[in-house]
C-alpha cells in the first residue's frame, strides 16, 4: 500500500499542525472560510462567557441586597453559601501543563500555592528551551486567543518526571477554579519498553496484563474526563488496544469506539473537531438531511487524536469514509457499521472520494494529484503538506484546497472548554 515510515497511528498532532501560519500560496477564498470558521467558534465562546459574567454579576447584586436586609445573620448565610458553591464565581480557566527542564521563571501569575517546588506558572517573556520550543510557541498562541476571548489561561511548567507530572495533573483535576486541562505532548518522547524493566512498566489493565504503550498514554488517562479539553482521556479509557496491532480485530475495535462516542458525549479531539467544522462550512446541507449523505471521503490517518474520531463524526452524518492506516483500510459506514476493506487500494479510495483529508507526518509522503477528482475538497493536516500545494493552490480542476486548520484547532480548544464548563455548571446545579 505504502511505506510504513510514512505513517504513525499516534503522533504529536499539535506540533504538526497546531501552529497558525500564513501561506500565501493558498486560495484566499477557502482560507477566508477557515478563518471565519474559527471566528464563529470563538464568537460562541465569547457570547457564553458574557452570559456567565452577567449571571454572576446579577447573583452578586442579589446576594448583597439579601445581606443588607438580613444583617449579620444574612452575612453568615452568604458565607456558608459561598463556601459550598464558590466554583460558580470563578472565571473560566484553562491550564496547560508543559514538561520542561527549565522551570525557573519570573513573573509568576498564580502557581498552585502548595506545589511551588514542582510547578511554575508565568508569562511568556522568557527564552524558549530548545526541547520545548514548539510547545512554548503553541502555548503562547493559546494564551493570546484566550486573553482576547475572556478565558483565564495559565501554563504550568513541570519537571519531566513521572512524580512531578502526576502531581500537576492531580492538582489541576481537583482545583475548583480550573475548568479545563491541556497537556503539551510529548511529555516523555519514548516508548515505555525502550529502556525500562518489566517491573517499572505501567499497567493499563492489570487483570488482562495490558501495559501502556507509551508514558504519554498513561498521562492522558490521568486527566479528569470532566476537564479533558482535548477529548483524549475519554477515548483512551475505552481503547484497550493491545501492544501487538496484528492480534486485534479492527472491525470490533472500531465498533466499540463508535459505541463509546455515543456514551461519553461530544467532546472531540481538537484537530478532528477543527477539520469537521471546516468541512461543515465548506459543505453545508440546506434540505434538512445529514450534511454528508451519499458522500464518499478518504482520511489518510487513523490516530486516536485525528483520523479515528473524525471518521466516526463524518460517518454519523451520512458519509462513507475510507480510513487508511499504514497496514489496513477500514470503511466507516453511515449505518454505524465498520468493515475491513481487503480489495481496494489507497489510489482507488482517493479516486472514489469527493473529500480527501491527510495527516501523515512525513515530508516524503504525497498524494498524487492525478488521483484527486475534479471539484474535490482536499484538507491537509500535516506540518509538511501531503499534497502538491503549488498545483492545488492555483484552483487546479476546481479542487478546493485547505493547507492547514491551525487557527480552527485553537478555536476548537476554546469550544471544548466552553462545553466542559457548561456541563460542570449543569451538574453542580443538579446536585445542589
Amino acid at each position: 500500500m505504502m511505506c510504513q515510515q510514512h505513517f504513525a497511528t499516534s503522533f504529536n498532532e499539535r506540533n504538526c499542525h497546531g501552529h497558525d501560519h500564513d501561506d500565501h500560496r493558498s486560495d484566499p477564498e477557502y482560507m477566508e472560510i477557515v478563518n471565519q470558521t474559527a471566528e464563529n467558534m470563538r464568537s460562541a465562546v465569547r457570547k457564553y462567557i458574557a452570559q456567565i459574567s452577567h449571571q454572576q454579576q446579577h447573583e452578586s447584586i442579589m446576594q448583597g441586597k439579601n445581606v443588607e436586609r438580613l444583617g449579620m445573620y444574612g452575612r453568615e448565610i452568604l458565607m456558608d453559601h459561598e463556601h459550598q458553591a464558590d466554583h460558580h464565581l470563578y472565571p473560566i480557566k484553562l491550564v496547560g501543563i508543559l514538561a520542561t527542564n527549565n522551570t525557573c521563571r519570573t513573573n509568576h501569575i498564580g502557581a498552585p500555592p502548595t506545589s511551588s517546588h514542582l510547578i511554575s506558572s508565568n508569562s511568556f517573556h522568557t527564552r524558549y528551551d530548545d526541547d520545548t520550543h514548539g510547545n512554548e510557541q503553541y502555548s503562547e498562541q493559546i494564551a493570546n486567543c484566550c486573553g482576547r476571548d475572556g478565558i483565564v489561561y495559565e501554563t504550568w511548567r513541570v519537571p519531566p518526571s513521572r512524580t512531578s507530572l502526576e502531581y500537576a495533573i492531580e492538582e489541576a483535576n481537583t482545583r475548583q477554579d480550573v475548568h479545563g486541562v491541556l497537556i503539551f505532548y510529548p511529555l516523555v518522547d519514548k516508548l515505555i519498553d525502550d529502556d525500562i524493566t518489566t517491573s517499572d512498566r505501567i499497567y493499563k489493565n492489570q487483570e488482562t496484563g495490558v501495559y501502556y504503550r507509551t508514558i504519554d498514554d498513561y498521562f492522558r488517562d490521568l486527566v479528569d474526563c470532566g476537564k479533558d479539553v482535548e477529548g483524549y482521556c475519554r477515548s483512551r479509557l475505552r481503547m484497550q488496544k493491545p501492544h501487538n496491532m496484528e492480534d486485534i480485530n479492527e472491525e470490533d475495535f472500531a465498533k466499540e469506539i463508535m459505541k463509546a462516542e455515543t456514551v461519553v458525549g461530544p467532546i472531540h479531539p481538537c484537530t478532528a473537531l477543527a477539520v469537521y467544522k471546516v468541512l461543515e462550512s465548506l459543505q453545508s446541507s440546506d434540505d434538512g438531511s445529514r450534511p454528508y449523505e451519499h458522500t464518499t471521503m478518504t482520511i489518510i490517518n487513523r490516530s486516536e487524536v485525528l483520523g479515528l474520531p473524525l471518521a466516526i463524526m463524518l460517518s454519523s452524518q451520512g458519509a462513507t469514509v475510507y480510513s487508511i492506516d499504514k497496514d489496513s483500510i477500514l470503511v466507516f459506514l453511515p449505518n454505524e457499521k465498520v468493515r475491513r476493506e481487503d480489495t481496494a487500494t489507497m489510489e482507488q479510495c482517493v479516486r472514489d472520494s469527493s473529500v480527501i483529508i491527510s495527516g501523515v507526518p512525513s515530508c516524503a509522503f504525497k498524494v498524487p494529484t492525478d488521483w484527486i477528482a475534479t471539484n474535490a475538497t482536499v484538507i491537509n493536516v500535516a506540518a509538511e503538506s501531503n499534497f502538491d500545494e503549488e498545483t492545488l493552490s492555483n484552483g487546479y480542476r476546481g479542487i478546493k484546497y485547505v493547507p492547514h486548520v491551525g487557527r480552527v484547532t485553537v478555536a476548537a480548544l476554546e469550544y471544548n472548554l466552553m462545553r466542559l464548563h457548561r456541563q460542570a455548571q449543569m451538574y453542580s446545579t443538579q446536585i445542589e
